[in-house]
């Protein structure tokens, strides 16, 4: 898409001549997850075009025919802040069928009103499986006098959760094939569901929001004014899950706000400490501060750089808030600590930062490597650790060959790149631990910008001197460039931006 960008761009040069020009984030920007018609047409429809006429939502259940019917109903999200588990909304045509037991592969479908029944059943509760198209398939055991529970065995305890009534079953819509691997790897409260919203609420300008382990995503009419879906915005919700599910995993906390005390909170508000120390407020700092977050701010900007963390390398493209590696770098070290909390994915000796990045020969890279030690019997941090850096190939130089995990478990140092063009890699290793980790960078020459005034807008942007050599890993931090007026007639350069 970037290509397409530069490409719309230079035809619009061309036609203008040596028109007053300005490069914008109309053209430059890349948002990290901004997709366009392929995401689009698989985000299902809202979740309201599925709801059953209000006449037909107090129809009463189908007559049994015997005392040992098992009826039950399937409803979804309502897309209303507070609202979307006691208010969820009976849906029909949903498949229903008997996973396990003597009648395993047995399917009804629910009627006009939402319920389901499976005539002359022995026993007091079934494994289902509940299918429908546009929404994401779902294992429970129902019961004839108990709250529905997962097929695995986890509990939803939500407040006023429509699943407490026995037989009832809540469904979500089908989840985005990119955010799946959040959903895998990371900590996230008991049936998290996704609804796709139909219009805000009067007077709103929301993209998205979460409540009480619902992810409500407005994507037809944030498409509608920005042109694109965001994938960040489904991560974004996904976060508030995580930190729900450490509050309460089971959801019976009412909010999420009580992260902010959880360990994981307390490393996030020293690592923000940090940045503004260090390299100042970001602009996630700034959006987030409005009186529209209402006190929320640490939980938002948590979740914000979780959303941009998994994007990294999923998406491509450059994040909304730019790279967080640069602007957050102590939060971006933070997410890469925290988020994977299930020790059996984890490894003790594991890279968190500045794996994989060009830079000029003989110069420093931009972000330092960084490794992160971990207790495998509960994931945490493990301070006090000797870790050893070595340069391997590439001949370059390390600031730190020799130093100790800190108190959040993590050691770094930076490699200055060899004097010659090529791969550079450096191995890491811990006292105590079995196996190393290398990280690889690649030295290259400089980026070729001929056009004398464009090089010289670019080197204002990201303030460098003067005919001073730019590496590519630099022109990637540049997201946005103003040249009104500059005579510019050649772009070459800026597809590194």
């Amino acid at each position: 898409m970037k290509k397409l960008r530069l490409l719309a761009f230079t035809l619009l040069l061309v036609s203008t001549l040596l028109l007053p020009m300005r490069v914008s984030t109309a053209q430059l920007d890349m948002d990290d997850g901004a997709t366009s018609g392929d995401l689009f047409d698989r985000i299902p429809p809202p979740i309201t075009d599925f709801f059953i006429p209000a006449q037909q939502v107090s129809a009463g259940p189908p007559t049994k025919r015997s005392a040992r019917d098992f009826i039950g109903r399937i409803y979804a999200p309502k897309p209303e802040d507070w609202k979307v588990r006691s208010d969820a909304h009976p849906i029909t045509g949903v498949t229903v069928t008997i996973k396990s037991g003597s009648r395993a592969g047995e399917s009804v479908i629910t009627n006009n009103s939402g319920y389901y029944r499976f005539p002359n059943v022995r026993g007091d509760e079934l494994h289902l499986r509940v299918e429908k198209e546009h929404f994401e398939p779902k294992e429970v055991i129902v019961h004839r006098s108990h709250p529905t529970i997962l097929a695995n065995g986890d509990v939803p305890n939500y407040p006023e959760d429509v699943q407490q009534s026995p037989g009832s079953i809540l469904i979500g819509q089908r989840w985005p094939a990119e955010v799946r691997f959040i959903l895998e790897e990371t900590l996230v409260v008991h049936d998290l569901l996704y609804a796709e919203g139909g219009a805000p609420p009067v007077g709103e300008n929301i993209g998205a929001f979460y409540s009480r382990g619902v992810s409500v995503n407005y994507s037809h009419q944030f498409a509608q004014r920005q042109g694109s879906v965001r994938l960040v915005t489904f991560a974004h919700e996904i976060a508030h899950g995580h930190q729900h599910a450490l509050v309460s995993v089971d959801g019976s906390a009412w909010g999420i706000h009580d992260w902010n005390n959880t360990p994981e909170g307390i490393a996030y508000k020293e690592a923000r400490g940090k940045d503004w120390n260090e390299v100042g407020k970001a602009q996630l700092d700034y959006d987030r501060m409005g009186p529209d977050y209402r006190g929320n701010v640490l939980t938002e900007t948590a979740a914000e750089v979780l959303a941009h963390y998994w994007s990294f390398d999923r998406w491509g493209g450059r994040p909304h808030y730019g790279d967080l590696r640069i602007t957050a770098p102590n939060r971006f070290k933070w997410a890469a600590v925290w988020l994977q909390k299930q020790p059996e994915r984890l490894h003790p000796l594991s890279k968190i930062l500045g794996d994989n990045q060009t830079g000029l020969s003989n110069t420093p890279l931009l972000l330092p490597f960084a490794v992160v030690v971990r207790n495998l019997d509960d994931g945490f941090p493990l301070s006090g650790v000797s870790i050893m850096f070595a340069v391997t190939a590439g001949g370059g130089a390390l600031s730190a060959p020799r130093t100790t995990t800190d108190h959040t478990g993590i050691a770094e140092t930076t490699l200055t790149l060899g004097p010659n063009i090529g791969t550079n890699t450096v191995s890491v290793s811990a006292v105590g631990i079995e196996g190393t980790v290398t990280f690889n960078a690649v030295a290259e020459g400089p980026v070729d910008i001929p056009d004398a005034n464009l090089r010289a807008a670019v080197e204002a942007a990201l303030d460098v001197g003067s005919s001073a050599p730019i590496a590519s890993a630099e022109m990637a931090t540049l997201t946005r460039l103003e040249a009104s007026n500059a005579n510019i007639s050649d772009l070459t350069g800026l597809e590194f931006a």
